[in-house]
């Protein structure tokens, strides 16, 4: 059963804890009638209408997700009270104790990864986020540090006039100085910046 559509006792850290809880489920008002119909102990199905008509709700609104044909059935499990409560539309279907002999919660909460402390625990596309965006980073780190070796900064002497365009990595570009006889790596001279394997291999 999907998170959406269970609610447990928020006061609850474990199911064998929680004194009441709400399952939800959405049926089209054909299925509706022929599951709750002719149920045993349940009431005034005759009188639960389809989602779309809105003429005898006076003040409670509709979740956005029924459509014109849903039904919206709401089950109250009450562990402290004894009580199972069934409301479809608004309109109570049954009123009676808990139909189970151990008069329990009729939940089993499953965990892919539990944390500790909290009712709720962690799902697998939150441990799938969590690598995919690791994987990015990394990524993004190797296309930085390859722009970088690709595309390298320059240092030059400010004695001499160096334009910023003549800087820009180009096929076969040329940058004309006048070193007045100095050598050329006086005058200017790549940054380098060392590979970060190279760095980890010396660590």
């Amino acid at each position: 059963m999907p998170n959406e559509f269970c609610y447990i006792d928020e006061k609850a850290r474990t199911v064998d804890y929680a004194d009441d809880a709400v399952r939800r489920e959405i049926l089209n008002i054909r299925d509706f009638q022929r599951i709750y119909g002719m149920k045993k102990d349940f009431i005034n199905q005759d009188l639960v209408t389809r989602g779309g008509e809105t003429t005898t709700r006076s003040f409670f609104k509709l979740p956005k997700d029924i459509t014109g044909n849903d039904v919206e059935v709401l089950h109250y499990y009450n562990r402290a009270l004894d009580a199972y409560w069934v409301v479809a539309n608004n309109v109570v279907i049954h009123y009676g104790p808990l139909p189970t002999k151990h008069k329990e919660l009729p939940f089993a909460v499953r965990y892919y990864y539990r944390v500790p402390g909290r009712f709720w625990g962690m799902g697998i596309p939150r441990i799938i986020h969590m690598l995919a965006e690791e994987r990015n980073t990394i990524r993004n780190m190797n296309m930085d540090r390859q722009h970088m070796q690709i595309n390298q900064m320059f240092l030059h002497n400010n004695l001499y006039d160096i334009d910023e365009e003549d800087l820009v990595t180009r096929p076969g570009g040329l940058i004309s100085i006048d070193t007045n006889g100095l050598p050329l790596s006086q005058a200017i001279q790549p940054l380098v910046v060392p590979d970060i394997r190279s760095i980890l291999l010396q660590v």
